[in-house]
């Protein structure tokens, strides 16, 4: 089946999948008040994606997200793709692969979380020289969760989390900001890591050293309502 999908050129399928989608996921786009949303992800040197289980909760979010992917790669070329492939994130990753067969994108962009924060890393001990780093987080909770790398009462603790504060700005989609699995309010979600979080750790120092700069975004609402947004707004400004 997936030698079948490498050869299926599913560019219309997808674009018409979409536009089906688009019409009938929500009457009207949400509106979005802070239209330097796209203009951050279209301008990122690097766009960093976490997908959670929140998308499997969506699932017409998925031929949105590829949709979305593959709109900023033609727009953007130059722009770099990380895709965050979480063990814990149940079949997501299983599909994000097969929409990425199916859409001819490069496999070398998904990446394990190890691979995600070096580079997340790596562009911040740069200094960001080869232009903004975004992360786009997905209905992801305890997995950008800083809390699960340092409280000891955390079920999860010693589960590796994508360290997306080190970008230079994070999207969060999320349904809502409530507790994840593991019964701990997440301080990215709150508005401002920095404040939020009592240094009272190095470890806990360095997350909030790190996060000095970044800027977090909080879009409310399921993945697939968010997504629709997003890819409205560009397709508005006629860039598909």
């Amino acid at each position: 089946m997936r030698s079948i999908l490498r050869d299926f050129d599913c560019h219309s399928v997808l674009r018409s999948c979409v536009d089906s989608i688009l019409s009938l996921v929500v009457p009207s786009p949400r509106s979005i008040t802070d239209r330097s949303i796209t203009s951050n992800i279209r301008g990122a040197g690097v766009l960093v994606i976490v997908p959670g289980i929140g998308v499997e909760m969506s699932p017409a979010s998925y031929p949105m997200l590829i949709q979305l992917i593959r709109v900023i790669h033609t727009v953007s070329p130059e722009t770099a793709f990380a895709v965050c492939m979480h063990s814990v994130a149940g079949c997501v990753p299983y599909k994000i692969h097969d929409g990425f067969v199916a859409a001819h994108l490069p496999e070398t962009w998904l990446r394990s979380v190890i691979e995600t924060n070096a580079i997340l890393e790596s562009h911040k001990q740069s200094g960001y020289a080869f232009g903004p780093v975004v992360a786009l987080v997905i209905g992801a909770n305890d997995i950008v969760n800083p809390r699960v790398m340092w409280d000891g009462k955390c079920t999860l603790k010693g589960m590796p989390v994508c360290e997306v504060w080190k970008a230079t700005s994070v999207l969060v989609l999320t349904k809502d900001v409530s507790d994840g699995s593991a019964g701990m309010q997440n301080p990215l979600f709150s508005g401002s890591l920095v404040e939020t979080v009592a240094v009272d750790s190095e470890l806990k120092a360095q997350v909030v050293k790190d996060a000095s700069n970044c800027k977090v975004t909080v879009m409310s609402g399921d993945a697939s309502q968010s997504l629709h947004s997003i890819l409205h707004m560009l397709q508005s400004r006629g860039l598909f």
